[in-house]
């Protein structure tokens, strides 16, 4: 009962709260092709591994040395993109960033080097 300080009285309903102070896991991911240290040529398939404990993956992407998201999708058990190494040169670094349903993310990076393939051709003069 509520008092005013003319001595009118009131009731009030309570009023409930619910706090949901439950810690959101972030997704788990994992780069499994290629493997860290690999030396890579031409086209590519990036391949990643990706689960949530709490919810669901939305999307994965791949980057190339903090380049523009190339995005993967989900076939079978994990995350496929295709990548052109044709215009890279030096070791290069990949990394693979899963989003989850509330929006959570989690990144991993690996390193590849890429390996040049030359040719020589023999030239006989006369």
């Amino acid at each position: 009962m509520i008092v005013d300080q003319d001595n009118f009285t009131t009731s009030a309903m309570p009023i409930r709260f619910y706090v949901d102070n439950t810690f959101h896991q972030p997704p788990a991911i994992s780069i499994v092709q290629p493997s860290n240290g690999d030396k890579v040529s031409g086209v590519i398939s990036l391949r990643a591994i990706a689960s949530d404990s709490d919810g669901t993956v939305k999307t994965v992407q791949f980057q190339i040395n903090g380049g523009a998201a190339i995005p993967a999708a989900f076939v079978t058990d994990s995350w496929i993109a295709q990548w052109d190494s044709a215009a890279f040169n030096a070791p290069v670094a990949i990394s693979a960033t899963a989003t989850d349903d509330k929006n959570a993310q989690t990144t991993t990076s690996i390193q590849v080097t890429l390996q040049v393939s030359v040719s020589f051709r023999k030239i006989i003069s006369r």
